[in-house]
């Protein structure tokens, strides 16, 4: 926007001078390109556009070629020497001069190319040089160019680069031909002063570190600047200052100094450089004989009067020289680099060499003893090691404390000054690192006897460094004084000084001295001290009002400085804490450098600084002028008297103003109480004092009335005259001084904050803000100054373990794990916080039961306060609590905590803190707690959990969940008590006789009960515990014992069982309440398994609670029969549940129900089988137990019904109680009941039919697959029908009555009313499946015992028969294995029955008539018979029922000597015609199960044996005796035509039994059962058999299986058309069987193929 008004204002001013060239010049427009607002973009534009006016810019480089390519370009590359040669001859034009301008200007030339940093000297050095040296020759015209003279323009010109130096006069000095050696050089300072005060010289700008430079400008080792003409103008980096406002305020100081003739020196001003652009470069302007300088702002500039002595000092830091200023800044100034370290003299370096050496030997102490070699000792540190043991280190902070000491001190040699130098950098050490020093033995050994400095003793006894607080207390004060100190001794060493010279030389030191320290030396007493303290505490803290509560200073003004906004705000909060302080009063500054910045924090110090001085020096004015007129008033006084009263009233006026005096001067004496007109003056001047502090402090000295003791002084209680009134506190000690204090908060590891001492300030480190004593901790001090009590016992011994635990109880919940079943909320949590909280404020007894406690883990964990573990480098400890304070209080915070946790563990178990408010148990509580803590050793086992890291498990002893305890610590009594259930029991068995009773007479579960009193006795239990307890305490102990030993559910409460078990107790008690522990526990033990029952049973079915525990509460006595009773309510209560079933989500709430209560009745049934014997009634008992077997059977029918059919096919409520309805028959194995079941699902499967049609369209009679709705009559339709429909007709295609809307919907639901419609496949499969279940586990479950109707028999063997029973389309059985298990099932039937006679014959007639029928044996009928003859003869042999696959040998003898008895039988019943087989078709079946059985175990011994190894395996000799009776018997077939199908079996039997034998991965199980077939084929002994012959000679299919089963089964050349088929089919075959290969066939063979290729040979030539 600048650039652009320029412009305008050069067009405006050519259309008012239009015969004047108007010419914009860009002076140094390269800057501007710099700017990150590009205000050059301008340029494209204005020079594309053309103007009116012209365009020159300069620029000490390139711009970027957009901007350059629209202008003319004159480059002017870097003069040469000839070019410098001539400038500089046109510039000083004198003759002593000329002949060395040209040696000067190559000097220059090979510097200028030769310096490290490009362009940090440039052209402006060369001119100045010259200049410089032109100057100095003018003002001596006899004087020629020597070696002084260059020298200094040499270090004038070219400093900032000390480094440097030395080539840059080598190459001056070797070009003009002269010798530096031997030649005085300036210091830094003097170099500085003969910039400051000549008037031809570039302004000056000094490179520092840390902005030292801005101190030593003022210092009184180089009197370089005087506080009275300098103005200092440090740059602002507040939020609201980064404004043109602070910039122009700024320019309006540096313009009233111009005018003046002050000097400004600029800190951080880097905003003001552009405006000070001709200021800089000394482009001033004469006129009138005064001078001019533009300052500019924007596009504003003004031209300004300058003073002549007018100065400009700009003190940047060193790295920003080097690395970021840009050259053409740099150029302008005469640049100096000015350091703590260039101002010391020669003994201040050797005590800084002696301080380095300290430093390294303390910063190097970190190594550990055990970790270093072997006779070595590190006393080298780097700089890091140096800034984590000193807060703010850098290079020249030694130095800056050896100049910031006092004058008394101002003999470096001395070893005063060493050790006031190690006292005060130690106050900036950290507490860590000084453990470090201490813990290495050596090290501190070596620092003591080398430096003469005991660390441990100066840092932790001489100072303060805990937190804030205690530093506040005791050191202010001391600081305060000692700087009064040092101000006296510099006033009388100025004093001393001045006694040798004359009185001008004395006023003009005295003059610097005020000017230098703003106040005069010999001046009352200072105001206080100024503090920076600096701590790795983290912000947040209100540091002034913990000084304000806890120490005498209670007028304390705190400012967060990131919290203002300007530095404005800053004055104005600190000018009106000057304004309106008095004595004792503390201005705290806050500072946080991450919300900040260091600059900013400089920068307030500086700004407090300078207000301070300007407060006490005009406080001191004013109070000088009061003591002026004071003397006035004194003498006027005395001239009156001397009047008036002659010489006596001037010797009595003499002697009351010295007693005056006196009183004034002396401290804590009463004031006079003169009546004389002089006292009454000096009271009225007494009020107006205030300005000064301290004075008011003496004035109400004289104040105090007789009697009373001074402020200063606290009153000793119970004496005459310092006594205080009743009621009243002692008197705090007097606050004295106004003080400030910087509190600087910083980040460890902080590498940017540094510090620079100076003798106006003092620095400090604090570990921590907070007082330790608001926690109840020790601070750093007291844990470490006896390192023999680190024990963390000890330590926690010297505790207020009531106010560390109400510090850290919350870590220590925070460490309990409660069980998973444990719900706790957030009520819960602030209850248990509030509980703590109040019994640690006010439950003394509590307190006293953990304070031992927790003293008693700690002492058994063996733990120490690990203070190394904490100073460590890189401590995980301080860099999660930031201060080494903390990180002690953490260790022992953690072992507090952890013991408490540990104690909380135990005492919150089962949720019982909380009955320590109950105070009918309150007792009890207390002694349970101790006892049971030290009898289960948690002390000892707690030691793992001092640490930190491991949570601590809060134990529920609630079996299946978490409950809350009613009796204290009923856990620690249960296991103590169960703990004897293994003797009581032996005591039991042993008193036990045949009739249950022991001698006495006595059950034996009585003497139980008395052993284990006995042994509850011994144990010494105090509070009854062991004797009978009242019924509420002993009630509360029963809840707690239900709660451990009953499983918790959902449906019976904890309450609920309390009440049943306490009922149970009673009536297994003889109808006597339980008196006793330890008798709830024997009594539990003998109906422990029916109580576990019941709750059990009530649980699975919550709805027969009501009836069941009303039952068990009524009931007269305890037994079997109560356990029927309770069975019965809960069966009848499942059986019943059908009717309220509204849904199919009902249904599996009754499957949960009965799945688990089934485990629990079946248990409840057997215990009462056993009990039928004793049970008196056997009979009726019997019955009532068979009733509910009846009921269980029927559960079990509607639960598989449910599972298998209704859920499947998703049958309604209604439906499946209608199906449901033949439960009301009783019994369910008889033949109506099984018809019942049929006619179920013939019903159900028709409702499907029919259900089923409302998804076919009414029109094609097909199934839907678009439907749509017709609004006309509501029926769905296909779309595409029903659209063909309304093309010609208005009709309803069903009711054919005229539609009212021929609108069509798309049917949405169709495809939810389809999901709830099985299908039939879908009730097939479920049919069956309860079919089976029906049959093989309900009726045939217990092996057919119960079976007792005839006709379910003939239902049964109808429906094997393949009979339809009451028409139904259901198959019954519908599977080849289903059909053979039942068809064994009543053939098995057991001979106890009555029904196995009846069953066989059925059988038989069955069989009988299905063969005539047939008029063949080979029906369903028989084939099943003949598999369950196989199944009963494998059973018969040993093997299982999977058809003869036994393992081992002992399968192949037992087919063996079942074919040696079968031997004649089998032949003979297979080889019978037709006919005679038809009469007796049961031998023909029995004869086939018994071959097809040992058949079977051949091939499994053969497959086993060798089938799968090598050709030449010596098989058993029973396999090859059973194999060839078995070749016997099926030759012996031939005749009755059997002989295929057995010989088939045997393939079938080797390639099925082969394939599950494995084989390599590259062949599955096809490939490896033909490839055991083909070799068995070929082997003995199945291939030498005769069978196998036989069939090798009769058919050609026998190839197939002897040989591979690739072979195709057509043969395409078979035919007239290929005659050379037929011999090479032969060839083939015969060389492929096993029968046909020798040396004959294989030489048949071999001619067959040579004809045949003969053959073919002919036909390729036709």
């Amino acid at each position: 926007a600048g650039i652009e008004q320029a412009f305008t204002k050069a067009h405006k001013y050519k259309q008012q001078s239009p015969n004047s060239i108007v010419i914009v010049l860009l002076d140094e427009v390269g800057l501007a390109e710099q700017s990150p607002h590009l205000p050059l973009k301008v340029l494209h534009k204005v020079l594309d556009e053309g103007g009116d006016y012209s365009l020159v810019g300069i620029s000490n480089w390139a711009l970027d070629p957009a901007k350059m390519n629209r202008a003319v370009h004159l480059f002017r590359a870097a003069p040469g020497v000839e070019d410098l040669s001539r400038t500089a001859q046109g510039m000083v034009q004198n003759v002593q001069l000329d002949g060395f301008l040209r040696s000067i200007a190559r000097a220059y030339d090979q510097v200028y190319r030769t310096q490290r940093q490009k362009d940090f000297w440039g052209l402006r050095e060369f001119y100045s040089t010259v200049k410089h040296i032109n100057l100095v020759l003018r003002a001596n015209k006899d004087r020629n160019l020597d070696e002084v003279v260059l020298m200094d323009a040499v270090q004038r010109n070219f400093g900032g680069k000390p480094e440097d130096l030395e080539e840059v006069l080598s190459s001056f000095f070797n070009a003009i031909g002269l010798d530096a050696k031997g030649v005085e050089r300036q210091g830094v300072v003097e170099l500085v002063r003969e910039n400051i005060r000549s008037t031809e010289s570039r302004q000056l700008m000094l490179l520092t570190k840390n902005g030292a430079a801005l101190r030593l400008l003022f210092a009184g080792a180089t009197k370089l600047l005087r506080h009275a003409s300098t103005e200092v103008i440090y740059g602002s980096d507040f939020p609201a200052d980064q404004s043109d406002l602070q910039i122009m305020s700024s320019l309006q100081q540096i313009k009233l100094c111009m005018a003046q003739g002050r000097t400004v020196v600029l800190v951080h001003c880097e905003a003001l450089y552009e405006s000070l652009y001709d200021l800089l470069n000394q482009h001033y302007t004469e006129f009138g004989n005064k001078l001019y300088v533009r300052l500019a702002f924007g596009t504003s500039n003004r031209l300004c009067e300058i003073h002549p002595a007018f100065r400009i000092i700009v003190v940047v830091e060193k790295i920003d020289a080097y690395n970021r200023l840009a050259p053409p800044l740099l150029n302008r100034f005469e640049k100096q680099v000015l350091e703590r370290r260039d101002l010391l003299t020669s003994g201040q370096e050797r005590l800084l060499a002696k301080l380095n050496s300290f430093a390294a030997v303390f910063a190097a102490g970190e190594e550990r003893e055990g970790k270093k070699a072997e006779g070595t000792t590190r006393t080298s540190a780097s700089r890091a090691d140096l800034r984590a043991c000193f807060c703010g280190y850098h290079m020249d902070m030694l130095a800056s404390l050896i100049q910031s000491l006092p004058e008394s001190l101002r003999d470096a040699s001395s070893p005063e000054a060493f050790q006031e130098c190690t006292r005060r950098l130690l106050w900036t050490a950290t507490p860590e690192s000084v453990c470090r020093v201490m813990d290495l033995k050596e090290r501190r050994q070596a620092i003591k006897s080398s430096f003469d400095v005991d660390v441990g003793e100066v840092y932790f006894t001489d100072q303060s460094h805990s937190d804030l607080i205690t530093f506040a207390s005791g050191v202010i004060d001391r600081w305060a004084e000692q700087a009064r100190d040092d101000e006296e001794k510099e006033a009388a060493a100025a004093a001393e000084g001045a006694a040798s010279g004359d009185a001008k030389k004395l006023d003009k030191k005295k003059a610097e001295a005020v000017d230098r320290e703003g106040r005069e030396p010999l001046a009352a007493e200072p105001v206080g001290a100024q503090i920076e303290l600096l701590t790795f505490t983290p912000f947040g803290t209100n540091a002034g009002e913990l000084v304000r509560s806890k120490t005498k200073w209670k007028s304390v003004t705190t400012l967060n400085l990131h919290e203002l906004s300007s530095e404005r705000d800053l004055r104005s909060a600190v000018g009106s804490f000057f304004s309106e302080c008095a004595d004792g009063s503390v201005f705290l500054l806050q500072c946080d450098p991450q919300a900040g910045s260091v600059r900013r924090i400089e920068h307030a110090r500086y700004i407090l600084e300078k207000l301070r001085a300007e407060f006490v020096a005009g406080a001191r004015a004013k109070r000088k002028r009061k003591e002026t007129e004071k003397e006035e008033k004194e003498k006027t006084m005395e001239a009156k008297e001397e009047k008036e009263g002659g010489q006596e009233g001037q010797e009595e006026k003499k002697m009351k103003t010295e007693e005056g005096k006196e009183g004034k001067s002396a401290e804590g004496k009463k004031a006079a109480t003169s009546e004389t007109k002089e006292a009454e003056a000096e009271a009225e001047v007494e009020p107006e004092a205030e300005l000064v502090p301290g004075v008011e402090a003496k004035e109400a000295e004289g104040k105090q009335q007789e009697g009373k003791a001074s402020p200063a002084k606290k009153p000793k209680p119970g004496k005459k005259g310092g006594k205080e009134e009743e009621g009243k506190e002692v008197e705090e000690e007097k606050a004295v001084g106004i003080h400030i204090v910087v509190l600087v908060h910083l980040p460890r590891r902080d590498g940017k904050f540094l510090i620079d001492m100076d003798k106006r300030w003092q620095f400090a480190f604090i570990d921590d803000v907070a007082p330790a004593a608001n926690t109840g901790l020790p601070d750093i001090r007291s844990m470490l100054l006896d390192a023999n009590s680190l024990r963390m016992a000890d330590v926690v011994r010297r505790l207020d373990v009531r106010q560390v635990l109400l510090a850290s109880f919350r870590q220590a919940l925070a460490r309990l794990a409660y069980g998973r079943g444990t719900r706790r909320t957030n009520e819960d949590v602030k209850r248990q916080i509030a509980f703590l909280l109040r019994s640690l404020r006010r439950d003394a007894e509590f307190v006293a039961v953990v304070e031992s406690a927790v003293g008693a883990i700690v002492a058994r964990s063996d733990a120490s306060l690990d203070v190394m573990r904490a100073s460590e480098k890189g401590s995980e400890d301080l860099a999660n609590e930031g201060t080494f304070q903390a990180a002690l209080h953490r260790q022992i915070l953690d072992a507090v905590s952890s013991a408490f946790a540990v104690l909380l563990s135990h005492a919150d178990r089962n949720d019982g803190l909380r009955l320590l408010d109950e105070p009918e148990v309150r007792p009890l509580w207390l002694y349970l707690y101790r006892r049971s803590f030290a009898d289960t050793q948690g002390a000892e086992g707690a030691g793992k959990h001092i640490f930190r890291g491991g949570k601590v498990e809060v134990p529920s002893d609630g079996l299946g969940g978490a409950f809350q305890s009613r009796f204290p610590f009923s856990f620690f009594l249960h296991n103590v008590v169960d703990s004897f259930r293994a003797a009581a029991a032996r005591g039991r068995a042993g008193d036990a006789g045949p009739d249950g009773k022991d001698g006495a007479g006595r059950k034996a579960s009585s003497s139980a009960s008395t052993e284990l009193r006995t042994q509850v006795e011994r144990m010494h239990f105090a509070q009854g515990l062991a004797k009978e307890l009242p019924k509420p305490l002993l009630l509360r102990y029963v809840h707690d014992f239900a709660c451990m030993r009953c499983r918790a559910s959902a449906s019976l409460s904890r309450d609920d069982q309390a009440r049943l078990l306490w009922t149970v107790l009673r009536l297994a008690n003889g109808g006597e309440d339980p008196a006793r522990i330890a008798d709830v526990h024997s009594l539990f033990w003998d109906c422990e398994a029916t109580m576990v029952s019941y709750i059990a049973l009530i649980n699975a079915v919550p709805t027969s609670k009501e009836a069941a525990i009303e039952h068990i509460t009524e009931a007269k006595q305890f037994g079997p029969g109560l356990d029927l009773d309770v069975l019965g309510i809960v069966l009848d209560t499942l059986l019943s549940a059908r009717s309220g079933w509204a849904s199919l989500g009902d249904y599996a709430a009754w499957i949960r129900m009965f799945k688990a209560a089934q485990p629990t009745a079946r248990a409840i049934l057997a215990r009462t089988e056993e009990a039928e014997a004793e049970a008196e009634g056997a009979e009726a008992f019997r019955r009532r137990a068979a009733a509910l077997e009846t009921k269980a059977e029927q559960l079990v029918f509607m639960f598989t019904f449910l599972r298998d059919v209704a859920l499947p096919v998703r049958l309604g409520p209604a439906d499946a109680r209608d199906t449901l309805r033949v439960l009301e028959r009783g019994d369910l194995r008889t033949s109506p009941a099984f018809r019942a079941v049929i006619k179920m699902f013939s019903r159900l499967r028709f409702r499907l039919v029919e259900a089923g049609e409302d998804f076919k369209c009414p029109l094609s009679l097909e199934e839907i697959r678009d439907p749509v709705i017709l609004k006309g009559d509501g029926r769905t339709y296909e779309r595409k029908h029903i659209e063909e429909h309304l093309r010609e007709n208005d009709t309803s295609p069903v009711t054919l009555e005229k539609l009212s809307s021929k609108e069509l919907v798309p049917d949405t639901k169709m495809a939810d009313r389809r999901k709830a419609v099985a299908t039939e496949e879908q009730l097939k499969g479920a049919a069956l499946r309860f079919m089976e279940f029906y049959i093989f586990d309900l009726c045939f479950g217990d092996g057919g015992r119960r079976l007792r109707d005839k006709k379910l028999l003939n239902d049964f063997l109808t429906a094997l028969a393949g009979g339809r029973i009451e028409r139904s389309s259901i198959d019954i059985v519908s599977s080849h294995a289903a059909r053979v298990a039942l068809l064994t099932s009543l053939y098995s039937l057991p001979e106890g029955s009555g029904f196995r006679k009846l069953a066989r014959s059925q059988i038989l007639k069955c069989l009988q008539g299905s063969v005539r029928k047939a008029k063949a044996i080979g029906n369903l009928f028989s084939v099943n018979f003949a598999s369950m003859h196989e199944r009963l003869i494998a059973q018969e042999c040993g093997e299982g029922g999977g058809g003869g696959q036994g393992k081992g040998g002992g399968a192949v003898a037992g087919a063996l000597a079942l074919m040696e008895r079968s031997a004649p039988e089998i032949p003979r019943a297979l080889s019978l015609d037709a006919k005679r087989m038809l009469k007796r078709p049961e031998d023909a079946l029995l004869a086939i199960a018994k071959l097809r059985h040992c058949i079977r175990v051949l091939v499994l011994g053969l497959v086993k044996e060798g089938g799968a190894g090598d050709a030449g395996a010596e098989l058993p000799v029973d396999v090859v005796r059973l194999s060839g009776h078995i070749d016997q018997a099926i030759c012996a077939c031939r005749g009755a035509g059997m002989a295929p199908s057995l010989r088939m079996y045997v393939l079938k039997c080797i390639r099925s039994l082969a394939r599950g034998g494995g084989g390599g991965e590259e062949e599955g199980e096809n490939e490896r059962g033909q490839r055991v077939l083909h070799r068995l084929l070929r082997q003995s002994p199945v291939g030498e058999s005769k069978w196998v012959e036989e069939w090798a000679r009769e058919s050609e299919g026998f190839v197939r299986f002897a040989s591979s089963d690739r072979m195709p089964a057509t043969v395409p050349f078979r035919g007239a058309h290929n005659p050379a088929f037929a011999p090479i089919h032969a060839a083939v075959v015969a060389d492929l069987s096993p029968f046909g290969r020798g040396v004959e066939g294989a030489g048949a063979f071999q001619q067959t193929l040579e004809a045949v290729k003969k053959e073919v040979e002919l036909a390729v030539r036709r």
